[in-house]
């Protein structure tokens, strides 16, 4: 699962011996860092908390479910509502990252979110520093302002497409919690999330109506979002 998460781009420079490229990469090394960063919080929390028998055991399950969520692979090795808050609060956060970008995985994609947060700290230093150059970097480069723009403009798409969605199962008559998580499980192409599709519940208690709906909202982020909304529009076919 973590390795079908990587931008599979890094495959390649790895068969053509390029390791600098690899090691320069920044998504590829944020990547990394998350899942293993998240894993041992779990795992610790889980031991603490006396959550499985030992601590060979927490890590067993924190692993498997960590890299299943943040792929976005969709496997379930335990029932994650019965961990701590702490726990469950990690793998809802993992529902947000997903895998990188060229990779098998959902999500808005570890690139994307590192992007953001250097996007935010540019904006604080320039506040502070009103008069000063700074600069956006990412596997060492300059980040080009459309890459931005379009960064800023797909987070956007996300979350309106998060609304949308979680209003939708709201209006079929579900809580708040299961309505929101099944709209982050399906347009982040995940599986399971929290409450009515928790990991071991299903979608089959969904009306037709609202099934229909998931079902765009999966192709939706399955496709990037853009893709599916740019053919939706009306000038789109007038060209």
């Amino acid at each position: 699962m973590v390795l079908a998460g990587i931008n599979f781009a890094i495959y390649f420079k790895l068969l053509t011996g390029r390791f600098k490229d690899i090691y320069r990469n920044t998504e590829f090394k944020y990547y990394l860092l998350f899942l293993v960063i998240i894993t041992i919080l779990i795992t610790m929390n889980l031991t603490k908390q006396e959550t499985y028998s030992n601590i060979g055991e927490s890590l067993q399950y924190s692993s498997f479910q960590v890299a299943s969520i943040m792929t976005t692979t969709g496997f379930a090795s335990a029932n994650y509502e019965l961990w701590p808050h702490f726990s469950q609060g990690l793998i809802f956060l993992l529902m947000f990252i997903g895998g990188s970008a060229g990779s098998t995985g959902g999500g808005i994609k570890v690139v994307r979110i590192i992007t953001l947060f250097k996007l935010a700290v540019y904006e604080m230093k320039k506040i502070i520093y009103p008069k000063s150059v700074f600069t956006i970097k990412m596997n060492k480069q300059p980040v080009e302002a459309e890459y931005l723009h379009n960064v800023g403009g797909f987070f956007f798409l996300y979350i309106i497409c998060l609304i949308v969605t979680t209003m939708v199962v709201a209006a079929g008559g579900y809580n708040i919690t299961s309505s929101f998580t099944t709209a982050l499980a399906t347009v982040g192409n995940i599986g399971p999330g929290f409450g009515d599709v928790g990991p071991v519940c299903n979608y089959s208690h969904f009306g037709a109506p609202v099934k229909w709906f998931l079902s765009f909202a999966m192709m939706v982020g399955r496709l990037e979002i853009y893709t599916v909304l740019v053919v939706l529009l009306p000038r789109f076919w007038k060209r």
